[in-house]
């Protein structure tokens, strides 16, 4: 049995899932998410709680610990990272830094909103801007495959996370698909695409 705690801060939404996953009955999730924007260090270490809670699980049975690793909000995906890498230096765990719109086409595809193909993934960055990648859609939320990496574009073209709220349980997903993305704590490190910044010089 593996039991994963995944984290996700990147947006507006702060979300913290534990699945537990076992060869008899697949991988069972518990979800717990909230729609609090520039809160997520308030909440995140008690949903967290609440959710191991809620599994019975304490933490030093934790196996792994992933993060939605950004692109995306500056101070939220430092949040989401220093909250795994705390965890997992803590109990001397494996971390997933999960490629933030990785973690939303996993969850388009087990909605079923993403079809097959190649299409154009969108997440909102800040006013004016968003961040695109591509991605190759099979017939399962474990058949997604990175194209092309996230690019920031300036624009307002509808955006995928607008439409589908980010989750924890989409970070968790590819994490269990993705073993190669599991590192030592101190080399899960955040993501960022060039000119990424809200900060401007002044003047």
């Amino acid at each position: 049995m593996q039991r994963i705690l995944a984290v996700e801060t990147t947006t507006d939404v702060c979300s913290v899932a534990l699945g537990i996953a076992s060869c008899e009955s697949g991988v069972d999730w518990v979800v717990e998410s909230r729609v609090a924007p520039r809160e997520h260090n308030r909440l995140v270490l008690s949903l967290i709680d609440g959710t191991l809670a809620a599994a019975g699980v304490a933490r030093p049975q934790l196996d792994c610990v992933a993060f939605s690793a950004g692109p995306g909000s500056f101070t939220g995906v430092r949040i989401g990272a220093s909250v795994a890498q705390g965890i997992a230096l803590g109990l001397d765990l494996p971390a997933f830094a999960v490629p933030s719109s990785e973690a939303l086409a996993c969850g388009m595809a087990a909605v079923g909103v993403a079809g097959e193909g190649r299409r154009t993934v969108r997440r909102y960055s800040r006013p004016g801007w968003l961040y695109e990648a591509e991605y190759e859609f099979g017939r399962g939320a474990g058949e997604v495959r990175c194209v092309q990496f996230d690019q920031l574009l300036q624009g307002d073209a509808p955006c995928d996370d607008q439409r589908i709220a980010m989750s924890a349980w989409f970070v968790g997903m590819v994490a269990l698909a993705r073993e190669d993305l599991a590192v030592s704590a101190e080399r899960a490190l955040p993501l960022y695409v060039e000119g990424d910044t809200p900060w401007r010089p002044a003047g």
